[in-house]
């Protein structure tokens, strides 16, 4: 306990937060034992209050750097809209974190969904700090575009003047309805009631993503709604897009669940987190990680189908096997072509593709990996997607095939569901 509380002020002390910030709520500690256990780990927005005022430690060029960076968000974006919306942590309404509303065809029909951190929502029973699977989604929207055609259930407070607009406060009744585990995808399913659901404004996913893109995003930090411009691409992989973060730490904490969009503003994919120093340069900046848009379309299909579908899972180059939504690989073992074990490993948060894919060259004779997964699942009151205990046996038991790259068993829980 007393390195996890170690690690944590460093942290703190590390990226400059406000005094209000600092307190150990369950998001941090979750992200300290995880940055224990992994050599590059992401750094998760911790819930911040946006009503916080700048923190005066922040040197006066980079809030100079922000507030130029700020002034060039384009016109769409200049001001807050049904585009994004922030989910309020109701034991303290000054906590909040970013949603992104997208629309998607399924089965030849239109349908509106919102997109969030899957570590916003509570991991365990024993501390419930987070959001819960039905929760309010909050949007400002300008009184100009509304036309007084907003409920009056729906609106929460007095318009508020901003800028040279009115806005009005409106809540949505909304719930999680499908999400991958914080250490595979980090991207939960929103779904608003039908009558908030009307005034939103939904992003279109992007078809195709270049390198060669310059990407943007919007969503909620601590303060304000925020447009991050310049998030140039320095990574590509088949579950995420890395890319540079040009604003300091305390203009992005909060950001996560926020919108990260093409130049055509199309949805790219969900902001998930970010670290302070870059691993594909000497001296680059800050990466942050985004989960393409492309993995929302399994959450959907899972809402169809009574929260079953499978999701293509990286291993390692050429490697891909298909797990559920709600599994998450915690052990895998290499094995000789008489399934004698080669060597056996722990999966300690993320699965570690390029350890594999080293291990594979090491052990050239290995011809199966046995991969034991764990899952998510809702506690009873629907206020924490729990994790499976360590000490509890594999959900489930996968042998794939390296030679033939196929999953040659079919698995059966190991376990009641």
């Amino acid at each position: 306990m007393k390195n996890i509380l170690a690690a944590f002020i460093f942290i703190f002390m590390l990226t400059a937060l406000p005094a209000a910030a600092q307190k150990p709520v369950k998001t941090g500690v979750r992200i300290v034992k995880k940055m224990q256990a992994n050599s590059a780990p992401k750094i998760k927005s911790a819930p911040i209050p946006l009503t916080t005022k700048p923190n005066k430690s922040v040197s006066a060029a980079a809030e100079k750097a922000a507030q130029k960076i700020r002034a060039k968000r384009p016109a769409l974006f200049s001001k807050k809209d049904g585009h994004v919306f922030m989910a309020v942590v109701e034991a303290d309404p000054d906590t909040r974190f970013s949603g992104t509303v997208f629309e998607i065809e399924y089965n030849g029909k239109k349908e509106i969904y919102g997109a969030m951190a899957t570590h916003v929502i509570p991991s365990n029973s024993h501390n419930m700090f987070g959001i819960p699977r039905h929760f309010n989604a909050t949007v400002y929207l300008p009184a100009s575009q509304t036309n007084g055609n907003i409920p009056q259930s729906l609106l929460f407070s007095s318009p508020i003047q901003e800028a040279n607009d009115i806005y009005l406060k409106v809540t949505i009744p909304a719930e999680i309805v499908a999400a991958f585990p914080i250490s595979t995808f980090d991207v939960a399913l929103v779904k608003f009631s039908a009558e908030g659901e009307k005034l939103l404004t939904p992003f279109a996913l992007a078809p195709r993503v270049s390198k060669k893109e310059n990407l943007h995003s919007v969503g909620y930090n601590r303060w304000r709604f925020s447009f991050i411009p310049q998030r140039h691409i320095l990574k590509k992989t088949p579950t995420t897009i890395y890319t540079s973060m040009p604003l300091p730490h305390v203009e992005r904490v909060g950001m996560c669940g926020s919108a990260v969009l093409t130049p055509q503003n199309e949805l790219a994919g969900i902001h998930t987190g970010s670290r302070i120093d870059c691993p594909f340069s000497n001296d680059g900046p800050t990466v942050s990680y985004v989960t393409p848009a492309s993995y929302l379309r399994f959450l959907v299909k899972a809402y169809h189908n009574g929260g079953k579908a499978k999701v293509p899972f990286y291993l390692a180059p050429g490697h891909f096997m298909k797990l559920d939504i709600s599994e998450y690989p915690i052990s895998f073992q290499l094995l000789d072509e008489n399934r004698a074990v080669l060597l056996s490993d722990k999966v300690h948060f993320h699965f570690p593709h390029t350890r594999l894919k080293h291990l594979l060259q090491e052990f050239p004779q290995a011809r199966f990996l046995r991969v034991n997964t764990h899952r998510v699942t809702w506690a009873k009151d629907a206020k924490a997607l729990l994790m499976t205990p360590d000490k509890q046996p594999p959900y489930k038991t996968y042998l794939y095939d390296l030679q033939e790259r196929k999953v040659i068993n079919h698995p059966a829980s190991s376990r009641s569901k």
